[in-house]
């Protein structure tokens, strides 16, 4: 677990500030599984949403979980995997 704490905080922080020289991709892997929301409406509620205190937990509250959700109106992440009642963490993503 890369986040030991169980409180997130949503900031608002230029791209380049947050992945400094790592690399990094666009994800939008769940658009054939579902309906992207407007880029309008995601960026109005992400910023209405910065300084807001949320609970996390890498299993099922992780920042996936939050960028689905405003991209997709359902939370979901798929770096935690459920197989057989046991869970797994997608190797290399948390």
């Amino acid at each position: 677990m890369s986040v030991p704490t169980r409180r997130a905080v949503v900031k608002k922080e230029k791209l380049l500030y947050v992945v400094g020289t790592d690399r990094w991709k666009i994800n939008n892997r769940l658009d054939k599984a579902y309906k992207p929301r407007l880029g309008c409406d995601i960026v109005r509620e992400a910023l209405a949403r910065v300084g807001e205190k949320l609970s996390y937990t890498v299993i099922s509250r992780n920042c996936e979980h939050f960028v689905t959700e405003l991209r997709y109106g359902k939370s979901e992440s798929l770096q935690v995997l459920f197989k057989g009642g046991a869970i797994l963490l997608a190797a290399g993503t948390v």
